[in-house]
């Protein structure tokens, strides 16, 4: 007979069950050395190996990926599980796109209700150039701190990189102001060495909540290189405000959901940035005519490393198709300094 349950049973039945318990061997590529897929082994396309171990799920349905960045580069193929060590093949045409890449391989098992994920295997597809990077940054983002401070950007040694090589490195920022461009000449001491430049705070500081993108050329013995682009966002000393009920948007960042919450718009608004006594304002605007809201404070010790919980005196019906929040410190030093701009559609 069926019983029927509630969705809170079906719950804590679920959490009862025995989950299966695998631990997956690390998948590899054939030929790479070291974390290393050379040009040659990437002219020859590649085979991707996961190795059979004791009581793996023969004929059980699987996914392997190769992961880089730009993600639309990245690779996956969906198959089986063989009675012995499961193979793909990467064509070379396909393989030689991951020039110059840093590459993270994993495959997983589709058995709910774990779905059983490898450890990850990092590689570098090796090229004669390859693409710069920022020390201090962190997930594609430039750490506040290293904002204030200055950044290495570091070129990785490579065969374009030898003695005589004419480099020119570009950094853009969002910022008018936060735009350098540095022109150097290796020397045999610089051969097969990282080359690493110190970017100052002043090409930083302006492009906060902002980016930068880095590129540089090498020009050696009548060839020239030109690396791939690397973009990064760089920290503000603020947070955004964040409304409490928001959903992700397409056009717009998000839109404001419908709350039954009488006494006003939640807000929250980090004190990241601000230290005691500074005056932080927030600031809210809607697209009709006296929907606007202005509140101002100066923190105390007890609110500084904590949220902000502000409530907008307006209902969602008064809004029309949008609204927009901020905010601005004026620390006691004297600086201001303001958040980014937070912009939400409503949700009708």
């Amino acid at each position: 007979m069926v019983h029927l349950i509630t969705a809170q049973d079906r719950q804590k039945i679920e959490e009862a069950m025995p989950r299966v318990q695998m631990d997956l061997p690390p998948p590899s590529i054939d030929g790479a050395v070291d974390g290393r897929i050379s040009l040659v082994l990437l002219a020859q396309g590649l085979t991707v190996r996961i190795p059979f171990f004791e009581g793996q799920p023969v004929g059980q349905y699987m996914h392997i990926g190769l992961s880089v960045d730009p993600p639309g580069l990245s690779w996956g193929e969906w198959g089986t599980i063989s009675e012995g060590d499961t193979l793909f093949h990467i064509p070379l045409d396909r393989a030689m796109e991951f020039r110059g890449m840093a590459a993270r391989l994993e495959y997983s098992y589709m058995m709910a209700p774990d779905y059983p994920t490898s450890p990850t295997v990092s590689y570098l597809a090796e090229d004669e150039i390859y693409r710069p990077l920022v020390d201090e940054a962190r997930d594609w983002v430039i750490p506040l701190a290293a904002a204030n401070q200055g950044v290495n950007v570091r070129l990785r040694a490579s065969e374009s990189l030898s003695s005589g090589a004419l480099v020119s490195l570009y950094w853009h920022g969002s910022a008018f102001e936060g735009s350098l461009v540095q022109h150097l000449r290796l020397t045999d001491s610089d051969a097969g060495k990282d080359v690493v430049l110190r970017i100052d705070p002043r090409y930083l500081r302006p492009n906060k909540y902002g980016t930068v993108r880095l590129i540089y050329t090498v020009q050696n013995n009548g060839r020239q290189w030109v690396s791939l682009l690397t973009d990064l966002s760089v920290e503000g000393d603020l947070k955004a405000p964040n409304f409490v009920y928001s959903a992700p948007g397409y056009i717009l960042p998000g839109s404001l959901e419908p709350t039954e919450e009488a006494d006003g718009i939640p807000v929250t608004l980090s004190t990241q940035g601000m230290a005691v006594g500074d005056a932080v304002t927030y600031i809210f605007s809607g697209d009709k005519l006296g929907i606007t809201y202005v509140l101002r404070q100066t923190l105390g010790p007890h609110q500084v490393g904590h949220d902000l919980h502000i409530k907008v005196p307006f209902k969602i019906a008064q809004l029309s198709s949008y609204c927009q929040a901020m905010s601005i410190v004026e620390r006691v030093s004297g600086e201001i300094v303001g958040s980014p701009l937070v912009q939400v559609g409503v949700a009708v």
